[in-house]
C-alpha cells in the first residue's frame, strides 16, 4: 500500500511541476511579448514623429522642434527598454538620428540645402524600417518558441496520463494479486492448525496487518502446541 501511495504521489508531483512549468512559460512568455510590444511601439512612434519633423519644414518651425524633441524622448525610452539586449549595429541608429537633428537645426537655421535633409530623412527612415522589421521578428521567434515548448509540454502530459494509469493498474493488479496469494496461504496454514496440526506455522514476515494477525496465530498455535506436549 505504501507503494501505492508513493506512486500516486510521485505521478501527483510530476503533474504539478508540469502544470507549474507550463505557467512559468506563459509568464516568461507574456514579459518578452509585452517588452517586444513596447519597443516595437517606441520604434514606430520614433518614425511618425520623425515624419512629422520633415512634413512640418520649412513651413511650422515650432511644430517641427517639438516633434524633434518627441523623437529624442522616444529614443531614450527605446534604448531603455533594449537594456541588456542592445544589438552592435544600434550605433548606426544613434548616429543616423543625431546626425538628421543635425539637418533638422541646420534647416531651421536656414543653412542647410533641402537636398541634403532629405538624405539625411531617407537613411534614418530606412533604418528605423530594418528595427522595425527586426522588432517583429523577435516577436515572431518568440511566438513559435513559446508554441513549441506548450506543445512539448502538452504531448509530456498526453504521454504520461496513460503511462500513469498502466502503472497504476498494474501496481495495483500485482498488489491484489500478492496479497490474494498471502490469504489463500493465510487460511491453508490456519485450516491445518485447525485441524490439530498444531506445530505448523504461518510464514509472513511482513509488518502490515495481515502479517501481525499472521505472528498472533503463530503465537497462539505454539502455545496450543506447548499445551498439548504438557503432560498432566
Amino acid at each position: 500500500m505504501a507503494g501505492y501511495l508513493t506512486g500516486i504521489m510521485l505521478l501527483t508531483v510530476l503533474f504539478a511541476m508540469s502544470i507549474r512549468h507550463m505557467g512559468t512559460i506563459g509568464s516568461d512568455y507574456n514579459n518578452l511579448m509585452n517588452d517586444s510590444w513596447r519597443q516595437l511601439d517606441a520604434l514606430q512612434t520614433m518614425n511618425s514623429a520623425m515624419m512629422e519633423v520633415r512634413l512640418s519644414l520649412p513651413e511650422k518651425p515650432a511644430q517641427a522642434q517639438v516633434a524633434l524633441a518627441r523623437v529624442e524622448y522616444t529614443l531614450q525610452h527605446y534604448l531603455t527598454l533594449k537594456k541588456g539586449s542592445l544589438p552592435d549595429d544600434l550605433v548606426v541608429l544613434v548616429a543616423e538620428l543625431y546626425n538628421f537633428r543635425q539637418k533638422v537645426l541646420e534647416e531651421l537655421a536656414g543653412g542647410i540645402a533641402p537636398a541634403d535633409l532629405n538624405r539625411s530623412f531617407l537613411s534614418l527612415s530606412g533604418r528605423l524600417r530594418f528595427e522595425v522589421e527586426r522588432a517583429r521578428g523577435k516577436t515572431q521567434v518568440a511566438e513559435a518558441s513559446y508554441l513549441e515548448r506548450i506543445n512539448q509540454l502538452l504531448l509530456l502530459n498526453i504521454i504520461l496520463a496513460p503511462l500513469s494509469f498502466l502503472f497504476l493498474y498494474y501496481y495495483g493488479f500485482m498488489l491484489t494479486n500478492i496479497t490474494g496469494l498471502r490469504l489463500r496461504r493465510f487460511v491453508a496454514n490456519l485450516q491445518m492448525i485447525n485441524n490439530g496440526r498444531t506445530n505448523v506455522r504461518i510464514k509472513d514476515d511482513s509488518r502490515d496487518e495481515l502479517g501481525q494477525i499472521a505472528a498472533g496465530v503463530n503465537q497462539l498455535a505454539e502455545k496450543i502446541e506447548k499445551g498439548y506436549n504438557t503432560p498432566l
